[in-house]
């Protein structure tokens, strides 16, 4: 569903074309269909964390996770809702 401001034109490269400086700007465009999330095991130090708040991470979680147990820092590039947020949150959860 577009948001009401969108709606008249049919989507968001339609719509941000009509902005000033837009017009022929988007070189490429691409809708990416929906997927499921692959949610893996995880056996690691973070696991009586994710068991108390139920949940069984995303393979980009459970691989971040890995790397934090090892020490590193870890920067992470994923879309809105992906889960980004507990894998700042389970180590300090796990610190308490």
């Amino acid at each position: 569903m577009l948001p009401l401001a969108v709606e008249p034109f049919g989507g968001y490269r339609a719509w941000l074309e009509t902005l000033p400086g837009y017009a022929g700007q988007v070189a490429f465009h691409r809708v990416l269909p929906a997927r499921p999330p692959d949610v893996v095991p995880y056996e690691g130090a973070f696991k009586p964390v994710l068991a108390r708040l139920g949940l069984a991470p995303y393979a980009h979680q459970a691989e971040a996770f890995e790397k934090l147990e090892a020490g590193a820092n870890v920067v992470m590039a994923t879309p809105t809702a992906s889960g980004k947020s507990l894998v700042f949150q389970a180590p300090v959860l796990a610190a308490m």
